[in-house]
Parts: structure tokens; sequence; C-alpha cells
């Protein structure tokens, strides 16, 4: 069981409902709190909202597929050492296509 499942249970045991995969399609105000909207209908009113959406690397359209750099839209490929296809050409941080957390303190690695 992962950090991020045993937070999600204790959370729900505690009475936090999560819909995961819903694209928020508007949040309006209602009353003292807030009525969200998404793409497939769902309606929910609530005192707070928290939308965790993750991160795209900004990967098109800057000259990658020009010099031969593999990337996807999940980001830049690299070794285990940050290096990409292009031997002399490393990248870090937010924009690689790795399993290792997308945080600033990824730099470091």
């Amino acid at each position: 069981q992962t950090h991020v499942t045993q937070l999600i249970k204790k959370l729900e045991d505690e009475g936090v409902h999560f819909n995961f995969n819903e694209e928020t399609q508007k949040v309006e105000t209602a009353g003292d709190g807030y009525k969200v909207t998404t793409e497939s209908g769902l309606t929910i009113e609530t005192d707070y909202v928290l939308d965790a959406t993750g991160r795209n690397p900004n990967v098109e359209g800057i000259g990658l597929e020009q010099i031969g750099i593999e990337y996807s839209k999940k980001g830049i490929s690299v070794d285990d050492h940050l290096r990409t296809n292009v031997s002399n050409i490393y990248a870090s941080g937010d924009v690689l296509d790795k399993a290792i957390p997308k945080l600033t303190p990824t730099a470091t690695f």
C-alpha cells in the first residue's frame, strides 16, 4: 500500500469523499459554499474545493524534435543519469518523463 493510498483511506475514514478523474467544468458560489459541476454532469455542493491537477511538462514547440530529443506528453525521456537520447544533453525537474516525484527538490537528484 502506497503512502497516497494510506492517506486517501485515512481521509475517507474521516468522512472525506473523493471524485477522481473528473474534469471540472465550473465552480460557482452557492450560499456559504460552492457548487462544482464536472463535464460528466456530476454536481457537488460543498464548503471547500481542492483541485489537484498535477503538472504538465512544457515540451511542445521548443525545438526538441529538430535536435532529435525523444519526448512525449509525459515529458522528456532520460536514463538513470538524467541524460536524454542525445548523449551531451541532460534534463532535470518537472520536465522529465520519469517515475520519480515531479517536485522542485527533484532537481537535486
